[in-house]
């Protein structure tokens, strides 16, 4: 058996990556994911050193342990941003956009990394933002240099591509002369329009907006502000020689990533939980989210649910922890997996208590007949029923299921920055900022998202 130790993110996707490279069988192969405090997009996917250390262990019949430091660990780790645009923009007078043309060239680095080009791809697919533009065209053009190469490294390509939307908007509204806050209301894509193709495509399927209200969450975070007070006030201070900025930015991002997530739960022999999951831990709280879905789902407290992850010996299957998709496919395919193990817990009960399962409550670790608390079994008595169990149902109180999302979703939201800059120093002192996001839950196969309340910052730094 090679065991690895440290592989992150996406264990599955590594181990079945070595197992080619190495011709090894992939059921010899157990990699055991360790704490790594955060992915930030980089860390966990298949870099030269997850072939060469266990290379190097297998032919040298040793364990061999892997050490950078952190200059080494930036030089080496996946980069990102580096992209020149040279973009063009149709506008009506009024502000209407009525095409953008786009020719990005992107820095990859030395060579191309486990993902390919997603980095470019994403910035394609989510130029266009929140806004309605008829006619949009991109071109990318990849180029290889001596660098070190570009990956998934925090919202790849999404902050590249937002950066540059806003800032071409805001030279629309100066050259124009009207407010940038009036440009962005004018474009936005509106709620009766979802779902709405954008024009672009990622990860191998259309850019479509499933739902949003952007016009809502951007309004709030104005208000959260105070623009027009905040536009008369910069005014004034302007004429008094300060220099005072506004700056707006409103974002589309991804998430809820598939295609799909596994999730096993099982009652054991002393009645409590656990639930084996396909995702990765990087620092999201995933397992304290897995346990309060299935906890709820099996009249548990969360103490009495184990989460395991990250084992390919323990988990056989699962796509990984990155793009924003734990809490969109993990738990779904954990809440499902639940629910069809409280359903055999319902059958053996009833067959223990000569009851209908409708008849039946499950709480607190026990069932009892509803009206008759007294007459009840301990889940510890149903998972030692459940081998053999009633006729018709397979033994053992587990279940698995697999969660597929062949969509992703698009979470949105406005930053509202109010700064100054000291011209004698060079320091900027944030004034105030503000951001609206949205927030959403999958539930089943369907999707709905609702505006969330302005997180004001305000005072200098």
């Amino acid at each position: 058996m090679l065991t690895l130790w440290g592989v992150a993110k996406v264990p599955h996707f590594n181990r079945r990556v070595l197992a080619d490279l190495l011709d090894h069988p992939e059921h010899l192969i157990h990699f055991l994911e360790l704490e790594v405090g955060g992915g930030f997009g980089v860390r966990g996917e298949f870099y030269p050193e997850d072939l060469l250390v266990p290379w190097a262990a297998m032919h040298v019949g040793r364990p061999v342990h892997w050490v950078e430091d952190r200059r080494e660990h930036l030089m080496a780790a996946n980069h990102s941003r580096q992209q020149i645009h040279d973009v063009e923009i149709g506008v009506k007078r009024d502000g209407t956009i009525v095409a953008l043309h786009d020719r990005l060239l992107v820095d990859l680095g030395a060579y191309i990394r486990t993902h390919g080009v997603v980095v470019p791809e994403l910035t394609v697919a989510l130029l266009p933002g929140p806004y309605r533009i008829p006619h949009y065209e991109c071109e990318a053009t990849c180029v290889m240099t001596n660098k070190t190469p570009t990956g998934t490294y925090r919202g790849p390509g999404r902050y590249e591509g937002t950066f540059v939307r806003e800032r071409v908007i805001d030279l629309v509204a100066r050259e124009l002369g009207l407010d940038p806050a009036d440009v962005r209301r004018r474009n936005f894509i509106e709620p009766h329009e979802m779902p709405y193709d954008a024009g672009g495509a990622a990860i191998g399927q259309r850019t479509v907006y499933d739902c949003g209200n952007y016009g809502s969450a951007f309004e709030q975070a104005l208000a959260g502000a105070g623009y027009e007070d905040v536009r008369k006030q910069q005014a004034r201070q302007r004429a008094d020689g300060r220099r005072v900025g506004i700056g707006i930015g409103v974002v589309i991002e991804k998430a809820g990533l598939g295609p799909w997530e596994y999730a096993r739960v099982e009652i054991d022999g002393s009645g409590r939980a656990v639930v084996y999951s396909g995702i990765a831990a990087v620092g999201q709280g995933i397992e304290t989210t897995l346990a309060q879905v299935c906890a709820d789902e099996l009249g548990l407290s969360t103490d009495d649910v184990t989460v395991v992850h990250g084992d390919s010996a323990q988990v056989p299957f699962g796509v990984g922890g990155f793009a924003s998709r734990g809490a969109a496919v993990a738990l779904p395919a954990a809440q499902e997996a639940a629910r069809k193990v409280r359903a055999k817990i319902l059958t053996v009960a009833a067959s223990l208590l000569e009851a209908a399962p409708a008849d039946l409550v499950l709480d607190g670790g026990r069932v009892h007949v509803r009206g008759l608390e007294t007459r009840a079994v301990t889940l510890r008595q149903c998972a030692r029923s459940a081998v053999p169990g009633p006729p018709g149902m397979e033994p053992g109180l587990y279940a698995t299921h697999f969660f597929e999302a062949p969509k992703m979703t698009y979470p949105y939201g406005t930053h509202v920055a109010i700064v100054e800059v000291d011209l004698a120093t060079g320091g900027v002192a944030i004034e105030k900022y503000v951001i609206t996001w949205s927030a959403r839950w999958r539930k089943a196969s369907a999707a709905r998202c609702w505006k969330s309340s302005p997180t004001t910052r305000t005072g200098r730094s």
